[in-house]
């Protein structure tokens, strides 16, 4: 972490799943939501939990969860648990019912990850488990 006046201007940040973690791992589906959001590929995410059989469910079962973002000259460059086709895994699902989240995202600009950050904590009920 490299600091100017209090605010960042490099960092090397990593989130994940605990390595070999057994506990039974769930995931709302507004922490899905804003997850995605959060990657660049909130729009067809948001759109199929709204539509077709995802929306019957609160919830879904996950593997492993991680997002990453090294910050330098005002750039994020993102990254997840790992290669999906063109871009990352955010969640990868595990059990039933699953889903995967697929962030498509590779740079993104520090004021707009901040203020999808912001927006995704302000959504009430999200619960990652």
């Amino acid at each position: 972490l490299e600091l100017f006046g209090w605010t960042p201007i490099a960092f090397d940040a990593s989130l994940y799943t605990t390595p070999g973690d057994r506990s039974r791992h769930r995931i709302s589906q507004k922490a899905v939501g804003s997850l995605a959001r959060v990657g660049g590929g909130g729009g067809g995410v948001v759109a199929a939990l709204q539509s077709g059989f995802l929306q019957f469910f609160d919830n879904f079962g996950y593997d492993r969860l991680g997002l990453r973002c090294k910050l330098q000259n005002d750039v994020c460059e993102m990254g997840g648990i790992g290669p999906a086709g063109n871009g990352y895994y955010i969640v990868k699902g595990g059990g039933l019912p699953r889903i995967d989240v697929i962030g498509n995202s590779n740079r993104v600009a520090w004021a707009q990850l901040l203020g999808q950050i912001r927006s995704a904590l302000e959504t009430q009920d999200i619960v990652v488990k």
